[in-house]
């Protein structure tokens, strides 16, 4: 995919479908274990959400296709969201992962990754909370921790919700009922 979509990217670096499907592949690589496409399929996540944003249809495609592309929005500022994460850059990871979210409102998936992600920032906190000396800093960060928890509460509610009578969404649901309890 990333041969064929390379070559077809060098002679029209605008073509939003090639971009979109490296973008997928490289998110569903990565499930896989296989961190080989990161960076290019982070490149094209972007674009093809800076074409999708910027309404940018390529003159051959039609209209329809078009309109399906812009509906994949919601699932592209995902799959940016999962090689942002494995890519080392959790603040960017957060940002698009609250977009996916904003943008498609139904999707479990959406609300379980952010809450994931803020959960692992709050981990880390955590972590560096238990070592602080009493005082000021120490009291701001437990403030800090609370806002956290609340959020990834919130998201992971969120995500449960949307996953019930979704069968493809019940491990998924099982477990996030498992954190959240």
């Amino acid at each position: 995919v990333f041969k064929i979509g390379t070559e077809i990217l060098s002679k029209n670096p605008d073509e939003v479908h090639a971009h979109v499907q490296l973008a997928f592949t490289a998110a569903n690589e990565v499930r896989k274990q296989n961190q080989k496409f990161v960076q290019p399929g982070l490149q094209s996540g972007l674009k093809a959400i800076e074409l999708i944003e910027a309404d940018k249809k390529p003159a051959k495609m039609e209209p329809t296709n078009w309109a399906s592309h812009k509906l994949l929005l919601p699932a592209i500022y995902q799959q940016v969201a999962v090689l942002n994460l494995v890519a080392g850059n959790a603040a960017e990871a957060r940002v698009k992962a609250s977009k996916s979210a904003e943008l498609g409102p139904t999707d479990p998936t959406s609300f379980a990754l952010l809450g994931m992600i803020i959960n692992q920032d709050y981990l880390k906190l955590a972590t560096s909370y238990k070592t602080m000396p009493e005082g000021k800093d120490k009291e701001a960060t437990f403030k800090k921790l609370e806002g956290m928890m609340d959020e990834i509460i919130d998201a992971y509610a969120h995500a449960i919700a949307l996953s019930i009578g979704k069968p493809e969404h019940q491990s998924m649901m099982q477990q996030l009922t498992v954190d959240v309890t």
